[in-house]
């Protein structure tokens, strides 16, 4: 088995907004061997996977994707950029918006 990784991009970039069929294909990277591509590992994932996935699925796409939400996407999300721990309440949405739905 050869797995190979492109660390420094964003794979799905092009998957995301494009609506050229090449891109919303991923051929960059079936053109190399890769066949399944893995985003949000710099912890910048998109926070609804869900939605993401249902896109990837309706436009269809080249590769397999896996999608990582980080923590601080999460807790960005819910808490801005504010220092300190979590409220309980902004803990709840914390762990809420941490559950993916299909």
């Amino acid at each position: 088995m050869l797995l190979a990784l492109s660390i420094p991009t964003d794979p799905t970039a092009g998957l995301k907004i494009s609506s050229d069929a090449g891109r919303s294909r991923n051929d960059n990277y079936l053109l190399q061997g890769v066949t399944t591509v893995v985003t949000g590992n710099d912890g910048q994932g998109p926070i609804n996977v869900g939605a993401m996935l249902r896109k990837f699925e309706q436009q269809g796409i080249g590769t397999n994707a896996a999608l990582l939400v980080g923590q601080g996407v999460v807790r960005r999300e819910v808490m801005g950029m504010s220092d300190g721990a979590p409220t309980p309440d902004q803990l709840e949405t914390h762990e809420k918006a941490s559950v993916i739905a299909p």
